[in-house]
């Protein structure tokens, strides 16, 4: 039998990191045909009773939300190995806006949430500077993080706002709203851990606000919080340099 103390020392290592990134790899290619899978089937049996269709859908929105917490595993275990921010390229926001939020519908659906695109988040002449991937991925969480809190009496909506020689990608909700006390500590690792211990507020699913930040941190932009826009609650901002 392994020594304690040895295998406390190799989960405390670069180790763990790498076990965490395996993880993720071997969970994503059964995800993936599961996803196919059921998206097939889904198609192929159009025609049956609604109730069956909307268990298909729930399937499908089941998956998706495992592929969320997959691309957490996968972010965490990247920077515990270190990773560095990606290189900042001009990219025109609205395309970037208008994919995240397409992949984001079937989830507000599920949740019976509205979706919105305000029309200063389809303007195409709009370019930031920063990595696509990274960008899209940390707004996505936030997408999903307004979702599910929402309550359904304003709707998640995504807009932009331009200050010279920056540009706020802004994600606002309606759901309960961020306790002032611990808004700070939603976007750090043990801040995480222990909001979650308590079982407080709109921290008790997953880690989609750290991760959301250590997207953003990847794709050269910054997370911050800012007074919402009423009637909503709450506002996320991803501040991103104009290119």
């Amino acid at each position: 039998m392994p020594d304690t103390a040895d295998v406390k020392e190799q989960l405390e290592s670069p180790v763990l990191a790498s076990l965490l990134g395996l993880l993720a790899h071997d969970l994503r290619n059964p995800l993936s045909a599961l996803h196919s899978n059921i998206g097939f089937l889904a198609a192929a049996l159009a025609h049956v009773e609604e109730d069956e269709r909307e268990a298909l859908r729930d399937a499908l929105v089941s998956c998706e939300s495992l592929a969320s917490i997959i691309d957490s595993l996968e972010l965490v275990s990247q920077t515990l190995q270190g990773s560095t921010t990606q290189p900042a390229e001009p990219i025109r926001l609205a395309s970037v806006i208008a994919e995240v939020v397409s992949g984001s519908r079937s989830l507000a659906s599920s949740h019976g949430v509205a979706l919105r695109v305000d029309e200063s988040a389809t303007d195409d002449a709009i370019r930031g500077l920063a990595d696509r991937e990274m960008l899209g991925r940390s707004l996505a969480y936030l997408l999903r993080n307004g979702i599910q809190y929402s309550r359904g009496e304003y709707p998640v909506t995504v807009s932009v706002r331009n200050a010279g020689r920056q540009c706020s990608v802004v994600v606002a909700d309606g759901g309960p709203q961020l306790d002032a006390s611990l808004r700070e500590v939603a976007f750090s690792a043990a801040g995480q851990v222990s909001v979650k211990n308590q079982a407080t507020g709109r921290y008790g699913r997953g880690l989609g606000l750290y991760c959301a930040r250590i997207a953003a941190e990847r794709a050269s932009v910054q997370l911050v919080l800012m007074d919402p826009p009423a009637p909503a609650t709450n506002a996320f901002a991803l501040s991103v340099r104009r290119a």
